[in-house]
């Protein structure tokens, strides 16, 4: 669902829904920038972490979200954590475990059904 926000003096719309949070949705061409965190994170030896700041309301859920489905749908293991919406045990770290395993065993479900079509 989008819907435009109104503020004095600009229009901005916002995607609200994650599964319309798609490069096919993206009016600010933002794809060749996650093209480029790809391949920077394939050629490049961890442990590393990488900070994405930006003004509130400025798309960087949308970025990520946009991101995350698009190595996913490559079949690339990636594990999306939003601490904002996954602040209900108080406990960010056993959120963060637990997001993790199950967006890890979703991934391992995944990649066993590729391999049986193939």
């Amino acid at each position: 669902m989008s819907q435009q926000i109104e503020q004095p003096g600009y229009q901005r719309l916002q995607v609200t829904d994650q599964e319309q949070m798609t490069w096919q949705n993206d009016k600010l061409n933002r794809k060749p920038y996650a093209d480029r965190l790809t391949t920077l994170i394939k050629n490049t030896e961890g442990p590393y972490v990488i900070g994405l700041t930006s003004p509130w309301g400025s798309g960087k859920t949308f970025f990520l979200q946009a991101w995350h489905n698009q190595l996913v749908e490559e079949g690339k293991p990636c594990i999306y954590f939003n601490a904002w919406e996954m602040d209900a045990s108080g406990d960010p770290l056993a959120n963060l475990i637990a997001v993790c395993e199950q967006q890890a065993t979703d991934f391992k479900g995944t990649a066993a059904l590729l391999r049986e079509k193939i």
